[in-house]
């Protein structure tokens, strides 16, 4: 695959004789000047002009392929990317934070889709180094790794490196195909306290994304309310103003948090932190699946995180829950829950799941979000397994679901019979 590094034209190499005439095209002036010889001096100086042109024409054929800088690459905002991963078709769903990307790529032809995370910024050339880990079995990561670089153009390309070779990515930004344009909404609100000899803060973010401004009210409202919800405002009650009341109320807690442990004996100050970052996993077909990220740490051995879901049908401007997508039949969604989370952990069909994890049965979630292979059912850390396991995200695919499959979601979603 052909790579185009920032600040290398590629037009220098379309003239190679370019550079040679130009070291000694003063020197060939005074010799034509002094032999007179004018017809010679005007073929030098029109094959020179000759190669400027070819010059400007290659770095005109070039500027659609020009680099974004980091500088440029700065902020909160959200990209979606229809391209090409090897020969698979491939969607991209990227989330900017002040120069970290993270989100998701799907691979269409295999069905396996990856979380994204940026662990290096990016270098001096605008190259963005993601690691992959395969959604639907835990620490299947295959030691994965994306170099991409965007461009100004809004297509990217780059190279998806795995353990069996290097495949070419290509991708165009692209809102055409049922997809929708967001926009960042970021509120932060801190707090200092000087407790003696200790410097103690707490710090609260929002990064959320509404909807662009150029859809109809409709559905821009939808997508307020699912935000709403997902952060637990009260009804009636605008999300700006639930933001505000929450943040106040953290940092009333932490003020009186701390004054509390500074009367005791051998108590420790902390900061205190708490995160709220929206991410879109689905954006196709009209629908889309909104995941939010609460992280925080308010004392103790660790922080904590989980995720909550909410889906939507923009096309026809309705919310999906989960029994607008499978039939309510729970014992038979709980036997195949049960069984991916056996295939999720590797555990055998006859070993009590008890033996590993802090249930005997896999409950089945109201928590879950919608992909192009299958629905994820999303536990948070402790809910069914210990905190090392993290946050565990169950993919079922829709072909074990097809019995149990809505018949008007698997049309939306467009699902082969």
């Amino acid at each position: 695959m052909a790579r185009y590094d920032a600040g290398v034209a590629v037009s220098k190499l379309r003239c190679p004789h370019c550079r040679a005439f130009s070291n000694c095209y003063l020197g060939y002036i005074k010799y034509s000047m002094k032999t007179k010889s004018l017809f010679l001096f005007i073929l030098v100086l029109l094959f020179f002009v000759q190669c400027d042109t070819g010059n400007k024409e290659g770095k005109g054929q070039d500027s659609e392929k020009v680099a974004e800088q980091p500088d440029t690459l700065k902020g909160k905002f959200y990209k979606h990317y229809f391209g090409k991963v090897g020969k698979e078709d491939a969607v991209f769903n990227l989330h900017c934070n002040d120069g970290w990307l993270k989100g998701n790529c799907y691979l269409k032809n295999s069905g396996r889709m990856y979380e994204l995370m940026n662990y290096r910024r990016y270098d001096s050339t605008a190259h963005y180094i993601f690691y992959a880990e395969l959604v639907g079995k835990m620490g299947e990561n295959n030691d994965d790794s994306l170099e991409i670089t965007f461009f100004k153009n809004g297509k990217m390309d780059g190279i998806w490196f795995t353990k069996g070779g290097e495949k070419g990515i290509t991708g165009k930004e692209d809102y055409d195909h049922g997809s929708y344009m967001f926009t960042p909404l970021e509120i932060n609100d801190s707090l200092e306290l000087d407790t003696g000899n200790l410097s103690n803060d707490a710090t609260i973010s929002y990064a959320l994304l509404q909807l662009d401004g150029q859809y109809e009210d409709v559905k821009t409202t939808m997508v307020t309310d699912g935000n709403a919800e997902l952060l637990g405002c009260k009804h009636g009650i605008k999300i700006k103003g639930c933001i505000r009341q929450h943040i106040d109320s953290f940092l009333a807690d932490y003020r009186s948090s701390m004054y509390n442990m500074l009367k005791e004996t051998y108590s420790e100050t902390n900061d205190y932190y708490e995160n709220y970052d929206e991410y879109v996993n689905y954006n196709e077909k009209g629908i889309v699946s909104l995941e939010l990220v609460s992280s925080s740490y308010t004392g103790g051995a660790h922080g904590y995180y989980f995720s909550r879901f909410y889906n939507a049908d923009l096309q026809n401007n309705r919310r999906i829950i989960l029994s607008d997508a499978i039939k309510p039949d729970t014992i038979a969604l709980r036997a195949i829950i049960e069984a991916e989370a056996r295939r999720y952990f590797n555990i055998g069909k006859d070993t009590p799941l008890k033996a590993f994890l802090l249930v005997g049965t896999i409950p089945y979630t109201n928590n879950f979000y919608i992909t192009g292979r299958g629905l994820v059912f999303s536990y948070a850390p402790y809910e069914i397994a210990a905190y090392v396991f993290g946050q565990v995200n169950i993919l079922v695919p829709y072909d074990k679901l097809r019995n149990l499959l809505q018949p008007g979601f698997a049309k939306r979603i467009e699902l082969s019979k």
